[in-house]
């Protein structure tokens, strides 16, 4: 399936070379854990406190922190909470609504390379309704990212395209490093997996 899709579309999304190709693999492969399923969808599941507390700023493990200011909140209160930590931890930007909105667990990251965010949702929505299908609609449907293969993968093209292709040149100069960064702007997370993702495509793939 992945494979087909590529063939079939990748082109579509900017992918004319080999780099793009194994770069675009390298960052897929990692987020998908090796392409085990292409239905990806966040978890949001927390069971420990601190661990929450210390990826998103909006929790704390200080209960009068938490009591004094509004956008503060308790971790402990919300483990085993999987909609009540995405609404807190992604409301707000990014075209997300506040808390009670629910926004933040609507639109988790999902697909292959976990489109998250209602603003997202909404571009690729109007790309694909552009270029393909004008009745598909994953900003009020946002599950079909994940339960359908095409879409799962389509929308990781575009966001590739939008967040990679777009914004560099990628030639055999093209580093794992730049491309990343770009996937991940806040950290180089995964670099290592990434990279050997990338020789691995490399070393097995010719052309498209």
């Amino acid at each position: 399936m992945l494979a087909s899709i590529i063939n079939d579309k990748g082109k579509d999304f900017g992918i004319n070379s080999d780099e793009d190709l194994w770069h675009f693999l390298s960052q897929a492969g990692h987020e998908t854990g090796g392409f085990n399923t292409l239905n990806v969808t966040e978890s949001t599941y927390w069971t420990t406190a601190s661990k929450l507390a210390g990826t998103y700023s909006r929790f704390t493990m200080d209960s009068l922190q938490a009591s004094l200011n509004e956008n503060i909140y308790f971790a402990p209160d919300y483990l085993q909470n999987s909609s009540g930590v995405a609404n807190v931890a992604m409301c707000c930007k990014y075209g997300n609504g506040d808390v009670a909105s629910g926004d933040g667990y609507k639109y988790r990251g999902r697909g292959i390379f976990q489109l998250t965010w209602k603003d997202n949702y909404t571009a690729f929505k109007t790309w694909y309704n552009n270029n393909y299908n004008p009745d598909i609609d994953p900003v009020t449907e946002p599950e079909i990212i994940a339960s359908n293969d095409t879409l799962a993968v389509l929308s990781g093209l575009w966001y590739y395209k939008t967040r990679v292709i777009n914004e560099i040149n990628i030639d055999s100069s093209t580093t794992v490093d730049n491309v990343t960064v770009k996937i991940n702007s806040k950290s180089k997370k995964g670099l290592t997996d990434r990279k050997e993702r990338f020789q691995k495509a490399k070393d097995s793939i010719n052309c498209l």
